[in-house]
């Protein structure tokens, strides 16, 4: 044996001989195997003169199965004789290189593997196996981008097919096109599940797989031009594969490009957006932040940072939801996230402002990652914010808004004084309006303590997940202020609550008035007065339907009217206070009507008394320069006079019928001792103006049921502790006395 075996090493010219002698090409490549298995085992000199007559079979005009031969033995003399190739393993590598039959690709990679050992060796091979890999990996991508595409035009030519066949059985016209897309779809989603399917797909794998070594054992043997090059093409691949596998192989070689490489300049925008993309993917999100990890720790972490926010400040990608959301990702997590990076030196403002401008884009999955990240911003961070970090937080909240409130115009809460709780049930429950199906909970108001603690189900849709994710962030911070804690502007706070207003649960809605109220805001002290309580009677008032909070806005508004009437009446009284109290005859509340009643009568006894005091000073003989504007005060007097008796007179003429809670004693005498009297007396100083006399009063009132009675409770607008008012007309008021010389008086029997 052992005398065979130095034979065969000595007789290389032996073996060569044989082959040539060969004459076919098939005696050839069986003469080729057989050699192959000498080589793959002992020594053999002469290898190079062999390879050179091997090599002839490698012409395109061989047969396949020569070609296939001719591999076996350049595999089996890189597996047998590595050690002494010599030269011939560059004589190798230009074969492989110059190669030109994609048949044999398979056969190809695995040579080359085996030449340069799986990456770990490319000596003499440096400035140009790179290259090469990619020239394959971009063949091999091509052929399975056509090959999934030829898959998927015979998936919608079979959809449109049955379509056609469907139409003509009589089926819905409108059900071809629909079927035809979502059969299209489902192909699509074929051929991404399924990598089997396309016989290119291994190899691409492979060779990927292998630059990845490459670049993992060589780095420095690339230069950055190469590197970049390396970059841009995988991302580009990964961007548009169709398999897991290859995002797979393709995050893989990011990687080896992040810690063993480096990322040059030129291909670190691609790298962002590419990791962006993926991590959108369930299967590689951990993957895909940990790469963008590394990269932030490395000095290109500045740059990824500018290049994040260029990605949501660009209107060219508005309509690139994956990768907006994972800019949005990666700067919440990277800034102030669970994992943040510590030695990133940008503040929370860069991040926000970007968040900001991708607001506007209106894309609901990436409004949902920045409500997540706000989220765990203010728990985080909320203490530590800066003024101006607050006033963007606050800015892309109140952009947010827009989804309560279109919510809660296709879902109204139904108010009612019957529905509305108290402030101690609105406290003990979890939620206080909520809708949705299924046992998903969702806000239809805001905002509760409660919802501080609002999780996602997972039948949850979408928009319920934003609507859950926007209140747990507005109830914290209504919490923080309620305990006078909260770090940001409170100006800010409540104008989010202000844009908010017609979804407000009525906690919120109260603390909004309070605010205005400690705040002045419905007095002369603060600029635009009358416009901010205008506004608040509009809302709180006129469009409000729960009864705590319009009682609220007339306890205010009475408040107001007694403290500034003296100077500013002419301005309240007939720009808010009489429209306001206009409808008070319509009114179906019963508690405000009252209450809007009694101020009615109070507004009309002070316009009264007004308007007889300038009657008597413009019979005393005023100065001849200060008549006009006396006759014209005069007449706007009488005017809101004339306006409050109408909405008086138009009161009695309803026939709303009165709660028994609200009756007259029998006995004739009130509980309180004192009645509040503004009966007939109304005439003297009226009827001769025009206005509604007494008379004209109680026939309005006589149209309706025999006795009619108004009051309110105990201790009521006027202020008098245990005192009821009452408006009544004279039939069922025993204990009122006119005094009829004196006009409309207020007076306590």
């Amino acid at each position: 044996m052992l005398a065979a075996e130095d034979q065969l090493e000595s007789d290389g010219y032996r073996l060569l001989m044989a082959f040539r002698q060969a004459g076919s090409s098939s005696e050839r490549a069986r003469m080729t195997r057989d050699i192959a298995a000498v080589v793959r085992d002992h020594r053999v000199d002469h290898l190079e003169a062999i390879w050179t007559a091997v090599s002839e079979l490698l012409a395109a005009s061989a047969p396949t199965d020569a070609r296939r031969a001719a591999f076996e033995f350049m595999l089996a003399c890189i597996q047998g004789q590595y050690p002494r190739l010599g030269l011939l393993r560059a004589e190798f590598y230009r074969a492989l290189q110059d190669y030109d039959n994609q048949d044999d690709m398979e056969l190809r990679i695995t040579a080359l593997r085996a030449l340069i050992k799986e990456g770990r060796d490319i000596s003499g091979f440096e400035k140009s196996v790179g290259r090469m890999l990619l020239d394959w990996l971009r063949q091999l991508f091509e052929r399975a981008q056509r090959a999934a595409a030829q898959s998927l035009d015979l998936s919608q030519l079979a959809a449109s097919y049955n379509g056609s066949l469907s139409r003509s059985a009589g089926s819905g016209s409108g059900s071809g096109s629909a079927r035809l897309s979502a059969l299209a779809g489902s192909a699509s989603q074929r051929v991404a599940a399924s990598s089997g399917s396309n016989p290119y797909h291994p190899q691409f794998s492979t060779v990927l797989t292998l630059l990845t070594s490459v670049v993992k054992f060589n780095a420095s043997c690339f230069e950055e031009r190469e590197t970049a090059r390396f970059i841009e093409i995988v991302c580009r691949i990964c961007d548009k594969t169709l398999y897991p596998e290859d995002v797979q192989n393709c995050l893989g070689f990011m990687d080896v490009a992040v810690r063993y490489a480096y990322v040059p300049q030129t291909a670190l925008t691609c790298y962002v957006r590419t990791l962006c993309r993926c991590v959108n993917l369930d299967q590689f999100a951990r993957t895909s932040w940990a790469i963008m990890r590394n990269l932030l720790k490395s000095h290109c972490a500045h740059g990824a940072i500018l290049i994040l926010c260029a990605i949501l400040e660009d209107d060219r990608h508005a309509s690139v939801v994956p990768l907006l959301r994972g800019a949005v990702f990666f700067l919440g997590m990277s800034s102030w996230g669970s994992q943040r990076v510590e030695t990133l030196s940008h503040t929370f403002s860069r991040a926000l402002t970007a968040m900001e401008r991708a607001l506007s884009y209106r894309r609901t999955n990436v409004d949902y990652e920045i409500l997540l990240n706000m989220n765990r911003l203010l728990k985080k961070y909320g203490e530590k914010l800066t003024t101006f970090e607050w006033e963007l937080y606050y800015d892309m909240l109140e952009h947010l808004t827009h989804y309560a409130l279109e919510h809660a115009r296709t879902s109204p809460a139904k108010y009612s004084a019957a529905t509305t709780t108290t402030t101690a049930a609105a406290a003990a429950a979890p939620i206080v309006v909520m809708a949705g199906t299924d046992g998903n909970r969702v806000p239809s108001e805001f905002v509760t303590a409660a919802m501080v603690e609002l999780v996602d189900e997972p039948g949850d849709e979408l928009l319920w997940m934003i609507l859950k994710a926007f209140a747990r962030i507005v109830a914290r911070l209504q919490i923080d202020y309620q305990k006078r804690a909260l770090p940001g502007p409170v100006h800010r706070f409540i104008r989010v609550l202000e844009r908010l207003q017609p979804c407000l649960t009525e906690e919120s809605a109260l603390l909004l008035i309070d605010y205005y109220v400690a705040q002045d805001a419905f007095y002369p002290v603060s600029a635009d007065w009358l416009r901010t309580l205008a506004d608040a009677i509009d809302r709180f008032y006129r469009k409000e339907r729960r009864t705590s909070i319009r009682l609220r806005m007339l306890h205010i508004v009475v408040e107001v009217y007694e403290g500034t009437k003296d100077m500013y009446a002419d301005q309240i009284v007939p720009a808010l206070l009489l429209p306001m109290l206009a409808d008070t005859h319509d009114e179906t509340d019963d508690a405000v009507r009252q209450q809007a009643l009694q101020l009615l009568l109070l507004i009309g006894m002070d316009c009264d008394t007004l308007d007889k005091m300038k009657a008597e000073e413009g019979d005393g003989g005023a100065g001849d320069g200060d008549d006009d504007d006396d006759k014209k005060e005069q007449t706007q007097t009488h005017q809101c006079l004339q306006r409050t008796l109408e909405a008086i007179a138009a009161c009695l003429a309803c026939h709303c019928p009165w709660p028994a809670s609200a009756a007259l004693p029998a006995s004739g005498s009130h509980p309180s001792g004192r009645v509040a009297h503004a009966g007939p007396a109304l005439a003297r100083s009226s009827a001769l103006r025009g206005t509604p006399t007494p008379s004209t009063i109680a026939r309005s009132a006589s149209s309706g049921p025999a006795t009619m009675e108004r009051s309110s409770p105990a201790g009521g607008l006027f202020g008098a502790t245990g005192a009821t008012a009452s408006f009544l007309p004279r039939a069922v008021q025993p204990n009122c006395h006119a005094h009829l010389g004196r006009g409309l008086v207020l007076y306590w029997d």
